[in-house]
């Protein structure tokens, strides 16, 4: 049997096929087909099955959160092509053929064998737009706040108390302590710490930004720029992030 081109993978019988005698095959940078039980084959992108294919011909999709640009790609190769997953205004939708709007993308979002798509519901765009604009004024908050204090046990609980290396509030998955934050303008420096962690800044490899930011002796007017750019990048993301907006 000719070997199956990847990219003509958009269902379980086709993902079947692709692996074969195989329980996992690569198909693109950080991504492969994983056989997980007799009945399921999953899109692996990085450590989140973005993509479940059941025997039954059902499709589930899950971002797992992360809502980036080569996700979407993956999420838009693998599924079937009347399926289309894009993104306006740091928002996900799902255009889906059989409805005349299209729908928010949601998680999970489940394709039934017949095609349809649940659930189907939209979002309001007016809210969601005004929540953006808040987030991009309390990362520009935080930008003036500099310097900051220490993250402390002053902080709020659900941005510093830990559970199984997750913030409280990521931990119960509840983002309304953000949205009081940015309502009362509140900087948290905690929430400010594990922004710039998630985003890749490292408290020895990049002391300088640390050092910035949260030490009042240390800092220098001259190099406010240098932090300013790492706060309100790192801050933007992470709550975009928690709000389900792509980043």
């Amino acid at each position: 049997m000719a070997l199956m081109n990847y990219k003509m993978i958009k269902n379980y019988t086709e993902a079947e096929n692709y692996l074969g005698n195989k329980n996992k095959r690569p198909l693109a940078y950080k991504t492969k087909l994983i056989r997980r039980d007799s009945e399921t084959i999953a899109v692996r992108h990085h450590d989140t099955d973005i993509i479940v294919y059941y025997q039954d011909g059902t499709i589930i999709l899950d971002n797992g959160g992360f809502y980036s640009p080569t996700t979407k790609e993956r999420m838009n190769l693998f599924t079937p092509s009347n399926i289309r997953i894009y993104q306006e205004k740091s928002i996900w939708f799902v255009s889906d053929p059989n409805i005349d709007k299209d729908i928010t993308f949601t998680r999970p979002t489940i394709i039934e064998p017949d095609g349809t798509i649940e659930p189907t519901h939209t979002v309001d765009l007016k809210h969601e737009q005004k929540r953006l604009k808040q987030i991009n004024k309390y990362a520009q908050l935080c930008c003036d706040s500099i310097p900051l204090s220490l993250p402390g046990p002053g902080d709020c609980l659900y941005c510093h108390l830990t559970n199984d290396n997750k913030t409280l509030g990521d931990a119960i998955g509840n983002p309304t302590h953000l949205e009081s934050h940015m309502e009362e303008g509140y900087v948290v420096p905690s929430l400010v710490w594990r922004a710039l962690v998630e985003n890749g800044y490292d408290p020895e490899r990049n002391s300088i930004i640390f050092s910035m930011v949260f030490d009042k002796e240390s800092f220098r007017e001259g190099l406010r720029s240098i932090a300013e750019i790492a706060v309100k990048g790192s801050v933007r993301k992470y709550l975009k992030k928690r709000f389900g907006y792509a980043y």
